[in-house]
């Protein structure tokens, strides 16, 4: 057994209770008019326009505790803003085209945005959409895009965070250490103190996108079938991100970039004590894929059946940290999620579904796929994994497999009493499928946002209404 001496007045002596205030506050406004006007050979023009405006404020008053520093955990001072738009758009729907079979439409949009904080600036929309034959539509689009930062990425007070990371200044067997270092040092904890935060500062996000796809809709007799698909591409230019405790260290270490080193605050036996790593524009980032969706129904002397099929398949998905950088493909990777655009990125994603229906009654299975992910590590280890051929060079991978998910679900519904009653039940996770363990990940070592965090669950719900 366990021997304390430790006592609960003890411990309600030295814990404390506190307590943050955020208030977020947002005044909106608007006005639209539509219409169509000049009667084309094709049809008439149909068009809109409208202005919308909108003030935010935000602020955070955290616990004086957490200001004076004399609490531990997520510390930090509190902060105050505001932010106003004003929004002028227009839109037009052109038909350039009908013979009663096929048809030509050409869509085009122009928006204007002004702000206080930074500068305005006008985006626009192009597309086209032809319909060539009966069942099949080909459909593009280009545009620029235009992303303001968030009162809360502009606002935001800064906080604590205790992302993992690997000192390049701790020596791992007889490798020589970073050469940015003044001295060994030593590494307590695979968690460092960072702090995180919003930045009035930021400049929004400015890039372009392009779309292109069909629509094909065949007849099969007494089956129902839609078939879709569309490639995307988006490029951006002053990414909002925050760099990430480990690149900042490995910045400041490696590559011997100063401003990066004036972001780190080490103690008095050289260890790491804090990492500042707030939101900046600093990357330019990309990304390409394909998006497929099939359906089918078909109603039988044995019920009514409904199948689909949603197939992500991602390209590239690029990013240029900073100026002067290389490009980096995080396709099929899984990188430090403390950072705000990391995670996971797996090259396919799918789900589908089939589902028999019969009077009141309803059966439903569905799957989803997720491709496998190199996933970056902390280990200090040759990159096949084993340091004991060429001694260890930081390059291991670890290889996180693929996963398959199945769920099935069953509803039937009945009408008692003069109201409409639904029982439902399921399984999900059938197969009781773990989560994958993610040396880099940092809450759980896993991904929360790709895997399931919990195994096989059941459910039961009823539904009744009158």
């Amino acid at each position: 057994p366990t021997i304390t001496t430790m006592t609960q007045d003890m411990i309600d002596y030295a814990q404390v209770t506190t307590t943050d205030n955020y208030s977020w506050k947002q005044r909106t406004a608007g006005a639209s008019l539509t219409g169509s006007n000049f009667n084309l050979p094709a049809g008439e023009i149909g068009w809109a326009v409208g202005w919308s405006y909108w003030k935010q404020e935000y602020k955070y008053s955290p616990d004086s505790n957490k200001v004076l520093g004399a609490v531990t955990g997520n510390v930090g001072a509190g902060t105050d803003g505001k932010l106003t738009n004003n929004a002028f758009y227009g839109e037009v729907l052109v038909p350039v085209w009908d013979n009663g079979t096929q048809n030509l439409y050409f869509k085009g949009g122009l928006r204007y945005d002004d702000w206080d904080a930074f500068k305005g600036d006008t985006t626009y929309q192009l597309g086209l959409e032809f319909q060539a034959i009966e069942s099949l539509k080909l459909r593009a689009t280009y545009g620029t895009v235009f992303r303001a930062p968030i009162i809360s990425e502009l606002f935001g007070g800064e906080v604590d965070s205790f992302p993992t990371f690997s000192d390049p200044c701790a020596q791992v067997g007889n490798e020589p250490i970073a050469p940015g270092c003044d001295q060994v040092a030593p590494q307590y904890d695979n968690q460092v103190h960072a702090r995180v935060g919003g930045n009035p500062d930021l400049i929004p996000e400015t890039g372009d996108t392009f779309t292109t796809g069909v629509v094909w809709t065949p007849q099969f007799g007494d089956h129902g079938f839609t078939m879709t698909v569309d490639y995307w591409k988006i490029d951006f230019d002053d990414g909002i991100s925050s760099l990430g405790a480990q690149f900042i260290l490995d910045d400041c270490y490696e590559r011997l970039n100063q401003v990066s080193c004036d972001l780190i605050t080490r103690k008095a036996d050289y260890s790491v004590d804090l990492v500042l790593d707030r939101n900046l524009n600093v990357s330019s980032q990309g990304g390409a894929g394909w998006d497929t969706e099939i359906r089918w129904n078909y109603d039988s002397s044995i019920g009514q059946w409904q199948a689909s099929l949603l197939w992500a398949h991602l390209n590239e998905r690029t990013k240029t940290p900073f100026e002067g950088a290389d490009e980096d493909d995080l396709s099929g990777r899984y990188t430090d999620d403390s950072v705000i655009d990391q995670g996971g990125y797996p090259d396919y994603k799918v789900a589908y579904n089939i589902q028999w229906m019969m009077n009141d009654l309803s059966i439903s299975y569905l799957g989803e796929y997720i491709s496998g992910l190199d996933a970056d590590t902390f280990c200090n280890c040759d990159s096949d994994g084993d340091p004991s051929n060429n001694g260890p060079d930081g390059q291991y991978i670890q290889d996180i497999d693929s996963y398959l998910y199945h769920d099935l679900t069953a509803s039937y519904s009945f009408d008692t009493w003069g109201s409409s009653v639904t029982l439902m039940g399921g399984v999900t996770n059938l197969t009781d499928k773990k989560p994958p363990y993610m040396d880099i990940a940092f809450n759980a070592n896993t991904s929360r946002s790709l895997h399931r965090i919990f195994g096989r669950g059941y459910f039961l719900r009823l539904a009744w209404k009158y």
